[in-house]
C-alpha cells in the first residue's frame, strides 16, 4: 500500500509554526496511507539551531533530520522553499492554516 511520510513544522502540540519552516520548534512525523489511515510516527525536535535565512547549510542539516520525510508541511516557507523542491526528494506543501487538524485534513484530501 502506497503511503507518504508527512512532517508538520510546528510551534507548538495544535499549531503550525508561524515563522519559516526550517525555525520551527519541532517536527511532527506521519504516515498517511493511500486508504485515508493516519499514523502518528514522531516528534523530531529541531536541532539546527540559529542561523541566516536562507542559509544552505540549514538546508541541508534539515534535510538530514527528515531523511525520510517525503512532504515538508508548513504554514510558511522560508528562502530556503526553493533549495527544498529543486534540490532535495523532498516535497515542499503549503497549507495556508497554522491549524494542525486543519492541516491535516488539507494534505489527506490531496493524497493522490
Amino acid at each position: 500500500m502506497r503511503k507518504l511520510r508527512i512532517s508538520f513544522g510546528m510551534e507548538n502540540e495544535d499549531l503550525l509554526s508561524a515563522g519559516h519552516y526550517g525555525d520551527s520548534a519541532f517536527f511532527l512525523i506521519y504516515d498517511l496511507y493511500e486508504n485515508g489511515i493516519l499514523e502518528f510516527i514522531e516528534k523530531r525536535e529541531n536541532i539546527t539551531g540559529e542561523s541566516l535565512h536562507g542559509d544552505f547549510e540549514k538546508f541541508k542539516n534539515i534535510i538530514n533530520i527528515l531523511y525520510d520525510v517525503d512532504v515538508f508541511a508548513a504554514y510558511r516557507m522560508g528562502p530556503n522553499f526553493l533549495n527544498i523542491r529543486d534540490k532535495s526528494n523532498k516535497i515542499p506543501y503549503l497549507t495556508r492554516t497554522r491549524s494542525l487538524k486543519e492541516s491535516i485534513d488539507l494534505v489527506k484530501n490531496n493524497f493522490e
